[in-house]
C-alpha cells in the first residue's frame, strides 16, 4: 500500500494538503474543491485493480480512528470519537492481574483522552464518562480519581511531541504472576548489591532487573486442551517419509534414550523430521556414550543437515563433525531423536531447556557437548 500510494500521489497534478494513513484508514485535507476530490478518489480506485477505497467527506467534521476532527471558526479542533458499538470493554477489576496493570489502564486511557481533546472542558466531560465506566467495572473510586487527575495534569503540548524511545539495558526477570509475589520487587532491590559485587554479572545484567509478569494458565486452559491428540501414535520421533528427505534414515524412533551417565529420559510427544522449536539428541550407533544435545528454532531436518555438512566437510572443529570422522565411524552411524518440543518464546528459553538436558544426561563430561554455552563462566 505504501508503494502504491507513493506512485499514485507522485503522478497527481493536484495533491492533498495533508495525507496520513494508518493501515487501511486514510485521512486527508483537501483544498481543491469537491469535484477535484471526487476525481482524485475515482482515479485512486482505478490506479490498481484491487483498490476499493470508500470516500467520506465533510466541510465541518470527520472521524478518523478514535478522533473527530472539526473546523471551528477557521481553526482545527479535535475531540474523542467512540463508535456506537463501543461498550467500554476494559479489564474487570476482579481479573487476576497485578495491581499496576489495572492502575495503568485507567491512567493510559485518561492520557489518551487528554491527548485527543483540544478543548479542556470537552476533555473533562469525556473523562467523567470514563470514570463512570471504570466504577461500573468495580475499580476503586479513589484510585480511578487519582489516575485520571494524574493524567489530566500532563500538559497536552507535551503529549503531542514526538519523543525518542529511551534505551533500556535492564534485563527482564519474567515470572508467572501470583499475588504472593508482591514482595519480589523489594527483594530484587535488596539483593541488587550482590550482583554489583560480581564483575561479570554487573557487566552482563547492568542495572537492576525489570520485573515482568507472564500470564498464568486460566481456568479454560486448565480444563481444556486445544491440541487434538492422536492416541494411536506412540511417543517418539518418526520419519516424515517424504521422498527427498535425507534425515529419515537417521531417525531414532524409540520412546526412551539413555545418556552417557546411564540416566534415562522418557520422550513425551510424537515428532517428525519437520518438527520445529525443539531440543534434540544426536547419538552414535558405534559409541553409546557419544551423545550431543542441541536446540533449534528451525525444523529438525534443516538443523541436522548442518551437522551432516560438518561431517561431510571434515569440520573437526565442531564436535559432531569431529566424532563421525573418527576411524571406524561413518555418517550412517548417526541417529537423531527429539527430546522436547514446546512453545519456546525465545532462543534463550530453548538454550535453558537444552542446558537442563545437558546437565541431566551429563553430555559435557561424558558426551560430545564441549561447554556450558552462555553459562560457561559460572560452570567452572
Amino acid at each position: 500500500m505504501a508503494d502504491l500510494e507513493q506512485r499514485f500521489l507522485s503522478s497527481r497534478p493536484l495533491k492533498p494538503l495533508l495525507y496520513l494513513r494508518y493501515i487501511d484508514d486514510i485521512f486527508i485535507i483537501w483544498t481543491h474543491g469537491k469535484e477535484a476530490l471526487e476525481e482524485f478518489h475515482h482515479d485512486f480506485n482505478n490506479f490498481h485493480p484491487t483498490t476499493n477505497l470508500s470516500l467520506v467527506q465533510s466541510t465541518q467534521e470527520i472521524h478518523f480512528l478514535d478522533t473527530t476532527v472539526l473546523i471551528n471558526n477557521g481553526h482545527i479542533n479535535t475531540t474523542l470519537y467512540r463508535k456506537p458499538t463501543d461498550r467500554y470493554s476494559y479489564l474487570h477489576a476482579s481479573s487476576f492481574h497485578p495491581d499496576h496493570t489495572t492502575r495503568s489502564i485507567v491512567y493510559s486511557q485518561a492520557l489518551r483522552y487528554n491527548r485527543i481533546c483540544s478543548n479542556p472542558s470537552d476533555r473533562d466531560k469525556h473523562l467523567q464518562d470514563l470514570c463512570q465506566a471504570f466504577l461500573q467495572l468495580q475499580y476503586p473510586p479513589a484510585e480511578v480519581k487519582k489516575q485520571i487527575d494524574r493524567a489530566r495534569r500532563v500538559p497536552r503540548s507535551y503529549l503531542l511531541q514526538d519523543r525518542p524511545n529511551k534505551e533500556n539495558n535492564r534485563t527482564p526477570l519474567a515470572v508467572t504472576f501470583s499475588p504472593q509475589l508482591k514482595p519480589l520487587q523489594r527483594i530484587i532491590k535488596d539483593l541488587q548489591p550482590i550482583l554489583k559485587d560480581d564483575p561479570t554479572l554487573s557487566q552482563v545484567l547492568g542495572d537492576r532487573p525489570v520485573l515482568a509478569y507472564r500470564q498464568p494458565r486460566n481456568l479454560k486452559q486448565i480444563l481444556t486442551n486445544n491440541h487434538i491428540h492422536n492416541r494411536t501414535t506412540n511417543p517418539g520421533t518418526y520419519p516424515c517419509n517424504k521422498a527427498r528427505c535425507q534425515l529419515c534414515p537417521h531417525i531414532y524412533s524409540g520412546d526412551t534414550i539413555t545418556g552417557p551417565n546411564n540416566i534415562s529420559h522418557t520422550i513425551r510427544g510424537s515428532f517428525t523430521c519437520t518438527s520445529t522449536n525443539v531440543i534434540y539428541a544426536i547419538m552414535c550407533q558405534q559409541c553409546p556414550s557419544a551423545m550431543y544435545i542441541g536446540q533449534t528454532g528451525q525444523s529438525l531436518r534443516k538443523r541436522i543437515n548442518g551437522h551432516k555438512s560438518d561431517v561431510k566437510n571434515y569440520n573437526i572443529h565442531k564436535p559432531v563433525g569431529e566424532h563421525f570422522n573418527l576411524s571406524g565411524h561413518a555418517i550412517t552411524d548417526m541417529k537423531v531423536a527429539i527430546l522436547k518440543q514446546k512453545n519456546f518464546k525465545s532462543r534463550l528459553q530453548r538454550e535453558t531447556a537444552e542446558l537442563e538436558f545437558i546437565c541431566k544426561l551429563d553430555t559435557i563430561n561424558l558426551g560430545l557437548n564441549r561447554d556450558w554455552e552462555w553459562l560457561s563462566h559460572y560452570a567452572r
